[in-house]
C-alpha cells in the first residue's frame, strides 16, 4: 500500500502494522507535516498521488515507525507545552489567575463539602434503618461499630447467633436413687468468633410414639452453676448443665433441646 504527504505530495510504502502504530496518522519525512494516511491511502503508487504532485523516485522510500508514531508524540509534545504555558501564567501571575475567580467560591468549595457529609450522613441512617440488626450481629463488622458506638457514645444490642452454639453431649437418665426423677445433661460451646449472652433452652420430653408429654424454657439463671458470675459465653469453652426433673404421668421415650 501506498499514501502520500498533501503538502509536498512525496509518496510513501506502508503497511498495516505502521497505520496501527499510528493510528492512521504518519509524519512526513521530507517537510514534516503530520497527515492522516488513511486519506491518502492507495494500493499503487498512481492512486496515491491521483491529482498530480512531485516526481517520485523509481525506489519509492518506505514510511518508517518513527514517522508511524510521530503524531502521538507531537499531540503529546503540544499538550506538554501548553500545560507548561498554564503553568506558568499560574505562577508568575497570580493576581490575575485569582482576577477571573468568582468571589463565592470558597463558600461553593464549603458547600459542596457540608452537603456530601449530609447526604452520607443519610445514606448511612437507611443503611442503619433497613440493615442496622443484620449488620450489627456480623462478626467482620461488629467490632467496627463498637469502635464508631465507643466515640458516638452510641450502644449496640447483644450479639446473638444461636447457630454457632453447638451441642457437644446430651443425656437424658433415671435419677440414681430411684423414685420419680430424671437427670438431664448437657455439654454445649459458643463456637462463633464473638463472645454471646447464654441462651435459654427448650427442653421437650417426648412419649414412646414420638409426642410431646412436657415442655419446659429454662432461663440461664436457672441452670447455671452458682459459682458461675457472668451472663456471657466465651468462645470455645464448653459448658455443662445438670438439671433434675420430674417424671410425668406417661413413659418418656426421648427429648428435644433447642436454644432460644
Amino acid at each position: 500500500m501506498y499514501t502520500r504527504c498533501p503538502k509536498c505530495r512525496t509518496a510513501y510504502r506502508i503497511e498495516l502494522r505502521q497505520l496501527r502504530l499510528g493510528r492512521g496518522e504518519v509524519r512526513c519525512g521530507r517537510c514534516q507535516t503530520v497527515f492522516s494516511a488513511l486519506s491518502f491511502l492507495g494500493m499503487t503508487i498512481a492512486e496515491s498521488v491521483a491529482g498530480g504532485g512531485a516526481p517520485q523516485p523509481e525506489q519509492v522510500p518506505v514510511l518508517s515507525e518513527r514517522q508511524a508514531i510521530g503524531a502521538s508524540k507531537l499531540v503529546k509534545e503540544r499538550w506538554r507545552e501548553l500545560d507548561g504555558r498554564i503553568q506558568g501564567q499560574t505562577e508568575w501571575a497570580p493576581e490575575a489567575a485569582h482576577r477571573g475567580r468568582r468571589p463565592g467560591m470558597p463558600a461553593d468549595v464549603l458547600g459542596w463539602g457540608a452537603g456530601a457529609l449530609v447526604l452520607s450522613g443519610l445514606l448511612v441512617w437507611q443503611v442503619i434503618a433497613f440493615e442496622g440488626r443484620r449488620l450489627v450481629q456480623s462478626v467482620h463488622l461488629r467490632p467496627w461499630l463498637e469502635g464508631i458506638c465507643g466515640i458516638v457514645g452510641c450502644v449496640l444490642p447483644p450479639f446473638r447467633d444461636l447457630d454457632q452454639i453447638a451441642i457437644l453431649d446430651r443425656a437424658l437418665t433415671v435419677a440414681r436413687d430411684g423414685g420419680d426423677k430424671l437427670e438431664f445433661s448437657l455439654v454445649f460451646a459458643n463456637r462463633s468468633a464473638l463472645p454471646q449472652p447464654f441462651p435459654d433452652l427448650a427442653l421437650e420430653l417426648q412419649a414412646l410414639d414420638g409426642r410431646p408429654v412436657a415442655e419446659r424454657v429454662f432461663a440461664p439463671i436457672e441452670y447455671l452453676p452458682e459459682w458461675y458470675d457472668g451472663m456471657t459465653m466465651p468462645t470455645g469453652t464448653p459448658f455443662e448443665v445438670h438439671l433434675t426433673l420430674l417424671k410425668p404421668s406417661r413413659e418418656v421415650g426421648g427429648f428435644t433441646i433447642a436454644f432460644r
